[in-house]
């Protein structure tokens, strides 16, 4: 392993043995919130909007300029440690092996997320800055406040401008790992670990094994513009716009232990069998899958309301009894586009089911027709009840 040392406090340093050094900065700062009241005017359809403002102290990972504040005047911000920028800032150690021919790529050592307090690394304070005459950045200490930070200055309770830091790091010991091995070009003849994606295996798996470990091997190596170039559709230009845009998204978000391109490329700090490592990447596949879902249904819902919106303003402009009567078609409403949207949502559900698993794909098309109906029968018996 190569050294690894932080950038704000040079003090903090690991000759070997450290996979990823993290300090956190925060300041303590006010910080300004905005609350808005619409009502609604009994005359015109209009709204009013109040706006209030309510001031609280708070540890923050960056400097809040007050000068924009509403009320400046009590609540002005400052900082006690000149020259101390805010935030987190990590180092990844570049160079990581995984046993004796393999080495693992950043974004798996970013994947080692047990992060210990570094207390005994820093010891009882930790100094930035250096204070030597000449220089123009003078030195302050930091002390334990007891609460695994360390605090300039330490006191029982802060004050405006107090700076607090936290180091943490990972340090080297077991691993476990699932993806694909490939050869490393960094290295002469060793070895690393690359995404494994699916490839197409021709009609009837008609291709030999090592043609198939080439095309893993290949699809292995595809940046996320190879890998949209290969996905989006340009038979129809203006149809295809929004399956492109969707295609692009999903090859270009790849994070460390998360990723929307379906590909197996993970990393956990200690020891699982294989079972375990199966089960975690199903239960994260299944909360990317569910989310995406849910998410899509929202933003139809809301786009479905928003469309309607109009009429509750027309509603709104009769005197009286206008924002009650637009308040009940606006209730009405978000429950019909709730109803449609739903529905939709299942049934585009259904429809790829019916691609790639029909019998599941069957039996979402016979809830979504059930949801469809029930609603179909309740609205017709409301109908005839009035």
């Amino acid at each position: 392993l190569d050294p690894v040392a932080d950038a704000r406090f040079p003090d903090v340093k690991m000759e070997s043995g450290c996979l990823r050094l993290r300090s956190v900065v925060e300041v303590y700062q006010w910080k300004e919130e905005e609350h808005e009241e619409t009502q609604k005017d009994s005359v015109g359809g209009g709204e009013t909007t109040t706006k209030r403002y309510t001031y609280d102290k708070v540890w923050s990972q960056s400097i809040i300029d007050s000068s924009g504040f509403k009320q400046r005047y009590g609540h002005e911000n400052t900082v006690h440690v000149q020259s101390l920028d805010p935030g987190e800032r990590e180092v990844v150690n570049s160079t990581v092996k995984y046993g004796e021919p393999y080495w693992l790529p950043t974004e798996m050592v970013q994947q080692l997320d047990n992060f210990e307090d570094a207390k005994e690394l820093v010891g009882k304070e930790l100094k930035f800055g250096d204070g030597r005459p000449g220089d123009m950045m003078d030195s302050y200490e930091f002390k334990p406040n007891g609460s695994g930070w360390y605090q300039c200055p330490v006191r029982s309770v802060p004050e405006i401008g107090d700076f607090r830091v936290k180091i943490q790091y990972v340090l080297d010991g077991p691993a476990t790992i699932l993806a694909l091995q490939t050869k490393d070009k960094h290295h002469e003849g060793g070895r690393t670990f690359g995404p494994y994606r699916s490839v197409p295996r021709g009609c009837c798996s008609g291709i030999t094994e090592s043609e198939l470990k080439e095309r893993r091997l290949d699809a292995a190596k595809k940046t996320p513009d190879e890998l949209y170039e290969e996905e989006k559709c340009e038979t129809f230009a203006c149809l295809c716009c929004c399956c492109n845009v969707v295609s692009y998204i999903f090859a270009h978000v790849q994070m460390p232990g998360f990723s929307l391109t379906p590909q197996i490329y993970s990393a956990w700090p200690g020891e699982m069998s294989v079972k375990q490592c199966f089960n975690s990447e199903k239960s994260a596949s299944l909360a990317a899958k569910w989310g995406l879902r849910l998410a899509g249904w929202l933003l139809l819902w809301v786009g479905l309301t928003a469309t309607f919106a109009p009429l509750e303003v027309l509603l709104d402009v009769i005197p009286l009894l206008g924002p009650y009567l637009g308040s009940g078609l606006s209730g009405v409403l978000c429950f019909f586009a709730f109803i449609v949207t739903v529905a939709i949502a299942t049934l585009i559900v259904s429809l790829a089911y019916l691609v790639y698993h029909p019998l599941l794909g069957i039996l979402y098309m016979a809830l979504t027709g059930t949801f469809v109906a029930s609603a179909m029968f309740l609205a017709h018996a409301l109908e005839e009840k009035h």
